[in-house]
């Protein structure tokens, strides 16, 4: 039991999993991951049924080409994720939500186990419809605004003198010509 354990621990452990690219986009991702210690070699996933894309057969095909091709090697912690929907998918689309992957591979002792996954996304399909898409934009935008300013007093704050100076010398000129102006002889246009 305790070699059996040992073995185990030191094996690759890759799971497939279908989940949001990123909350506030909506995009669905084919997630590969080896979550294990050690590397995984020849990785191989098959589906059943067959992956689906609501956006046509050519995103269909991308996808079973990508899964159907033998991964030659998975550190651990790499992940690999391919394009595959968005949330429209859940909208009267009539594609499963359900799908069973088996992976199989290859580690420092051999050939592991095969590892057999049903991952059904349609449970969160609510939660994912109800989230609003441009809210994590908004909440980046609003942060990169407040750095925006902050740099932009820094900078204001570091050049008081330069920039105050510079205010009293565009102010003097201005004072020049429209004296020049009401004397009737406008001195030459000279650098702003």
């Amino acid at each position: 039991m305790a070699e059996r354990i040992h073995r185990e621990q030191s094996e690759p452990y890759v799971i497939v999993d279908i989940q949001p690219s990123d909350p506030a986009s909506g995009v669905l991702v084919v997630v590969i991951e080896n979550i294990g210690s050690t590397m995984a070699r020849n990785v191989r996933i098959s589906c059943n049924p067959p992956l689906l894309s609501a956006w046509g057969d050519d995103m269909t095909e991308m996808v079973q080409r990508a899964l159907s091709r033998t991964i030659p090697m998975l550190p651990p912690g790499r992940r690999l994720e391919f394009l595959l929907d968005n949330q429209d998918r859940f909208q009267n689309s009539g594609l499963p939500t359900a799908y069973t992957f088996t992976v199989e591979s290859e580690g420092p002792s051999g050939t592991v186990e095969p590892l057999e996954y049903v991952v059904d996304f349609g449970t969160w399909a609510e939660s994912l419809m109800k989230n609003r898409p441009t809210k994590q934009i908004e909440d980046k935008l609003g942060k990169i605004q407040n750095a925006v300013k902050s740099l932009s007093d820094n900078y204001e704050r570091a050049n008081a003198p330069s920039i105050r100076a510079e205010q009293e010398r565009v102010r003097s000129l201005m004072r020049e010509r429209a004296e020049a102006r009401s004397r009737g002889s406008e001195p030459p246009a000279g650098p702003q």
